[in-house]
């Protein structure tokens, strides 16, 4: 009977202490779902100090051949990147050209500057009639390679289009003398016209930075030796040096040509797709071959191709492949300065809020992240993006405005503490 007495005893004491310490553990639970610290934010925004850190430009700006210069038209003016700043450029002269292209005289008023050593200047020009109606022009130092003794070489752009200096394809090259004098840099012989009216536009033609950023020499595109239809254009890539003008590549594309150290790269069109080729030695192998148009699905970024349709880059020296990192809801624009490779763009608002995310990224051309900026709509939808290397210009309002990445760190440093 004892033992008995006893076992109920021990139970109920038991028992008590089990309800005792559920109804703890229950009332602990509850304390902590009703005092649990609402989740941390999951973006720390740079908004106002990116604003008082920012230069707003108050206009389009576009990008040239040289890092940190930028220009805008109509009125022309001149941004350099110094120092982390971009700051208005005087023209140090004001050149008056009257370059001759088929009997069309193109009267052009350019303004220059000077960057270091090295002048630059752009102009537009536009005629009512004729078959010449919209020049773009641009003027800089004749280029290091024993072409010309003129001072300056003029290149023009016949084309109607909004590109940037560094985009275009310049089908009339002029050497300019000391006096304003115009003079086609290359025979002209047996130059025919199109069924435009203008006279062949693949004679000798060139981007900017074939003719002033190569170290051997000056280079050219030329198809006057093929057949051309507006679906297949081949070209050869030329180099002109000390007066001497070689063959370095057959048969390509004008998308893409660079020469260093004797060996030059070039982009083919194939069907439904476009092939990097590599030539040394005159020896030619392919180093990828990539889906798509070039001209309509890809965007030329220097020395990479920018895939429209996903942001990945394609290194044109090497064929080597870089993908955006993730996490972009719409990626507005990329590109490249240097060794840093910059996103900008929006992602989805982790937050579940109805504000815009927005966001710019800095990678270095190993594809390692190195920096993420968090914004609520600082930037246009769909703006675009000019990198060099002190920093970024993007626009706001179809205005241009320019952050370096100096001041980014310490706005980001800033907004944490």
């Amino acid at each position: 009977m004892k033992k008995r007495y006893i076992f109920t005893g021990l139970f109920a004491v038991i028992a008590v202490i089990l309800i005792v310490v559920g109804m703890r553990v229950l009332s602990k639970r509850d304390r902590e779902q009703t005092t649990a610290p609402q989740p941390t934010d999951a973006y720390t925004f740079i908004d106002d100090a990116y604003w008082q850190q920012a230069a707003q430009i108050r206009q389009k700006l576009y990008s040239t051949h040289i890092d940190g210069l930028f220009y805008s038209l109509s009125p022309t003016k001149y941004y350099y990147v110094d120092k982390d700043k971009c700051e208005e450029q005087q023209p140090v002269e004001t050149l008056q050209l009257n370059p001759t292209v088929a009997g069309t005289s193109v009267q052009l008023e350019i303004p220059v500057v000077e960057i270091g050593k090295t002048r630059f200047g752009v102009g537009i020009w536009h005629a009512d009639d004729g078959v010449y109606n919209d020049v773009f022009a641009l003027l800089s130092d004749m280029p290091e390679a024993g072409i010309s003794s003129a001072p300056y070489l003029l290149a023009l752009d016949t084309a109607q289009n909004d590109k940037n200096a560094d985009e275009r394809l310049y089908s009339e090259l002029f050497a300019v003398s000391e006096s304003g004098g115009c003079e086609y840099l290359f025979d002209q012989g047996n130059r025919m016209t199109e069924q435009s009216g203008k006279l062949r536009t693949d004679w000798a033609c060139a981007t900017a930075t074939m003719m002033f950023s190569q170290s051997e020499g000056m280079l050219t595109l030329s198809g006057k030796k093929y057949n051309r239809t507006a679906s297949a254009q081949l070209f050869d890539l030329l180099c002109t040096r000390n007066g001497q003008t070689t063959t370095v590549a057959e048969k390509v594309s004008a998308h893409y040509a660079a020469y260093e150290n004797g060996v030059s790269w070039q982009i083919k069109d194939k069907k439904s797709a476009w092939e990097l080729l590599c030539t040394q030695e005159s020896q030619t192998k392919s180093l990828g071959t990539f889906e798509g148009s070039f001209a309509s699905d890809y965007r030329l970024l220097g020395d990479y191709a920018l895939k429209k349709s996903d942001g990945s880059l394609i290194y044109l020296k090497s064929a080597k492949q870089y993908n955006p990192p993730g996490d972009f809801k719409k990626l507005y624009a990329v590109d490249v300065a240097g060794d840093s490779i910059v996103y900008i763009g929006k992602e989805p608002n982790k937050e579940g809020k109805d504000y815009k995310v927005q966001k710019i990224v800095v990678t270095d051309t190993k594809g390692k992240q190195t920096a993420v900026f968090y914004g609520n709509d600082i930037m246009d939808e769909n703006s675009s993006l000019f990198a060099c290397r002190s920093g970024i210009i993007t626009q706001k309002e179809g205005k241009s405005v320019f952050i370096s990445y100096k001041a980014l760190a310490r706005v980001a440093q800033d907004v944490v503490k």
